[in-house]
């Protein structure tokens, strides 16, 4: 879990459709992502058994850190920046926000994000869901200190280091 809060807030007109999949309503996945080339972290990765099956040419890269080195970020930074954003003056941005609000602390953590062990075990079944519900042929469960290669072979492309193709 980390969360790409910039993408909800910068296309108001998809926090209808995010809401609706939160509450499991229908939703035209491919309208929601027909202008993106890819999704980082929140709201979609609320979705993975969803976007699995609507976009099945979709590849998806799982990286991991360790729990308690992830918790202590998360802690500092989505859960306290969602809690401050519900205060934020900015009529507009606060609004904009409470998409992720509701996403990520009430409907992912169930409100629960501040113990800490329970979000652990959440992060730790999470990725055994992603591990589980992708098709290992769309699955990329990428280590960062293996470098580009794994990545780059991955998604196909070349590895580029400036303007030269390795």
């Amino acid at each position: 879990f980390r969360s790409s809060l910039p993408a909800v807030s910068k296309n108001p007109d998809h926090t209808e459709l995010w809401n609706n999949a939160i509450d499991g309503k229908p939703v035209d996945w491919n309208h929601l992502f027909h202008s993106y080339k890819s999704s980082v972290e929140w709201p979609a990765v609320a979705f993975i058994p969803q976007l699995v099956r609507y976009l099945p040419e979709a590849k998806f890269i799982l990286t991991r850190r360790e729990p308690e080195s992830w918790y202590e970020s998360a802690s500092k930074t989505i859960f306290e920046g969602l809690e401050l954003s519900a205060h934020n003056p900015d009529l507009v941005k606060r609004e904009r926000s409470s998409v992720n609000r509701r996403l990520i602390l009430e409907h992912t953590f169930e409100g629960k994000y501040a113990d800490k062990e329970y979000t652990i075990a959440l992060y730790k079944r999470h990725i055994q869901q992603v591990i589980e519900t992708i098709p290992q042929a769309r699955l990329l469960d990428f280590d960062i200190m293996d470098g580009w290669k794994p990545l780059c072979e991955f998604l196909q492309k070349p590895i580029q280091i400036g303007r030269a193709h390795v």
